[in-house]
């Protein structure tokens, strides 16, 4: 971690007024929560409004002197951000996990994406600004399950006591019907707005409970190709887009070449060129798509209008090429509609599996709990189950965590999982009946019981000596990065 002159702490910050979370042990690294793109507003009470910043995200740890700043994908960006690194150094905290975004404002006052990465070249770093908009950890407390209103309202008073400068700033919670506030925010030329259940928890990892709503369609996009520039025009024609689908393959959504500044046209065109390659890396090229073909790592924001029934976006408009996401993440968004209250009202009445020991710290690099561990496979139970249903799972428990002792567990013979289905002892004639998780119920079930891994087979039950699929397992060394691994040589 880096570390920065700290000036003197406001006398008004105490440990004091931390009432809330349990103590736990200060965390290495943290991953965000992320938030889910809806169709439109919820209706009902229990929303919490902000502002949807144009920048990256990025999570402070601060430890006194010590801070160090992490983008969404764990980076370590704190040396390129020297005069935020300083502020959130003198704020006099002892320990504290911050979530925010950074930002350049314009002339008005507005996030500006592009002014933003230009912020990184040269002493542009001190115009960055720190919008803070929640606190995960404070003075030996773990603030990640309570409740986000009590979060925002401690952020508040520790911000408001230790009085930050120019770089460090509260995001503040917009007030009024949920339509004209995301009228208001497109009218001002934000992207949008933030909402977030007042009483949800802290998950590092995509949620329902965080909505995004946009003034216009916009996402990332994996840059595969160029196009050769036309007439007077330099650099390159227009950016050639695509997305991964549901088997991980990168298809062809389009190309951009509006948004790009002469300036651009030459950086980008010198950093296509540094990884071109001789063959597409598009699953489906269209024969009509002509270009030079890149290596698929480099990610690009884009706006447009709507997705075409082809697939492709129309009236695209490049923002900005965005360092903090990797390239094999970037899928199509899908906006989905907002549960309503009354439905998750009813759906929390339901009856739920009671989880023992929920606090237990299970990952101490980390510092997930075992309740977070359940969470995440509720929220995950729809995208797993079509790779668990029908087949044979052997699974690994780890009963006092991952650095703990961990054993397989295959059949029913020692420990029961409630919701985890036998399968018939015929297929593997004079051995224990197999297990198959069928159910979300089971599914959840299975992490309560500290099943942290699920490894099924590559056959079903339906023909179990035919396997149907294949599984590469990759294994990278210490500090190989995965994008180092799924990125095809060139």
């Amino acid at each position: 971690m880096a570390k920065a002159t700290r000036r003197k702490a406001s006398p008004r910050r105490t440990t004091s007024a931390v009432s809330l979370g349990r103590s736990a042990p200060f965390p290495a690294k943290l991953l965000p929560q992320l938030a889910t793109a809806v169709s439109t507003p919820p209706r009902g009470p229990g929303w919490v409004y902000e502002a949807k910043f144009d920048g990256y995200r990025v999570l402070a740890r601060v430890a006194g002197d010590d801070v160090a700043l992490f983008t969404r994908n764990g980076n370590d960006w704190t040396a390129r951000m020297g005069p935020l690194r300083d502020e959130l150094a003198a704020l006099g905290l002892k320990s504290a996990w911050l979530d925010g975004e950074i930002v350049v404002l314009d002339a008005k006052g507005r996030p500006d994406f592009q002014r933003l990465q230009q912020a990184f070249d040269g002493a542009g770093s001190r115009d960055i600004v720190y919008f803070a908009f929640d606190l995960l950890y404070l003075d030996g407390h773990d603030l990640r399950r309570e409740p986000l209103v009590e979060r925002r309202r401690l952020l508040k008073q520790v911000l408001g006591a230790a009085r930050p400068g120019v770089h460090v700033r509260h995001s503040e919670t917009l007030a009024g019907p949920v339509d004209r506030l995301l009228a208001d925010a497109c009218k001002g030329g934000f992207e949008g707005i933030i909402g977030k259940r007042a009483d949800s928890l802290y998950t590092s990892a995509r949620s329902s409970a965080w909505i995004k709503l946009k003034c216009t369609q916009r996402q990332e996009f994996v840059v595969g190709g160029y196009t050769e520039p036309k007439g007077r025009r330099t650099g390159f024609g227009g950016l050639l887009l695509g997305v991964h689908d549901d088997r991980g393959r990168l298809v062809y959504a389009g190309k951009v070449g509006t948004g790009f500044d002469e300036a651009l046209l030459r950086s980008i065109d010198a950093e296509l060129k540094a990884i071109e390659v001789d063959r597409s890396p598009f699953h489906d090229r269209p024969r009509e798509v002509r270009g030079h073909w890149v290596r698929p790592v480099l990610v690009a924001e884009v706006s447009f209008s709507e997705w075409t029934s082809e697939g492709r976006v129309r009236h695209p408009v490049f923002r900005g090429l965005r360092a903090d996401k990797d390239p094999a993440s970037i899928v199509r968004e899908r906006p989905r509609a907002v549960e309503s209250t009354s439905a998750r009202a009813a759906r929390r009445a339901a009856p739920t599996i009671k989880v023992t020991h929920p606090e237990r710290v299970i990952d101490p690099s980390s510092g997930a709990t075992k309740l977070d561990l359940v969470r995440y496979y509720e929220a995950v139970a729809e995208h797993m189950l079509p790779h668990l249903a029908g087949r044979p799972v052997s699974m690994v428990r780890a009963p006092t965590g991952v650095a703990g002792e961990q054993f397989f567990q295959k059949h029913n013979e020692n420990y029961r999982i409630p919701g985890v289905r036998q399968l018939s002892p015929s297929l593997r004639p004079g051995h224990a009946p197999m297990l198959e998780i069928a159910s979300a119920e089971s599914l959840v079930a299975a992490a309560q019981m500290n099943v942290v891994e699920f490894h099924t087979w590559n056959s079903t039950v339906a023909d179990i000596d035919r396997p149907d699929r294949v599984i590469f397992d990759l294994d990278p060394g210490e500090g190989v990065s995965w994008i180092r691994c799924a990125t095809p040589r060139g």
